[in-house]
């Protein structure tokens, strides 16, 4: 940068835009990276509703409001938003199997 100030032609300026947009840029993504990287630690912990909470009604009343096994996890995650996929998708699959003996 010595250079661009010592001798200020076209391209040299070029350079020093170059560089300091460059510097900038890296310093912009840090910053947000940080900030990220710092809500993940103060976000909540999501708890998930235990499987032996979820009665066994609202698992046969989603399996009968739809009619495929993937529409039925489906509702019963709607119906317990804190359920998570492959608790639901058990408790379906322990459904069907059960219909289907």
């Amino acid at each position: 940068m010595g250079e661009a100030v010592e001798h200020p032609t076209a391209w040299n300026w070029v350079v020093v835009v170059v560089i300091v947009a460059g510097v900038a840029s890296f310093a912009t993504d840090a910053v947000a990276m940080w900030r990220k990287h710092l809500a993940r630690e103060t976000k909540p912990d999501h708890t998930s509703v235990a499987l032996v909470d979820v009665p066994a009604s609202d698992v046969e009343s989603a399996i009968a409001s739809t009619t495929d096994r993937i529409s039925a996890i489906k509702a019963l995650r709607e119906q317990h938003r804190d359920l998570g996929l492959k608790d639901a998708a058990d408790l379906v699959d322990a459904a069907l199997d059960v219909r289907g003996a």
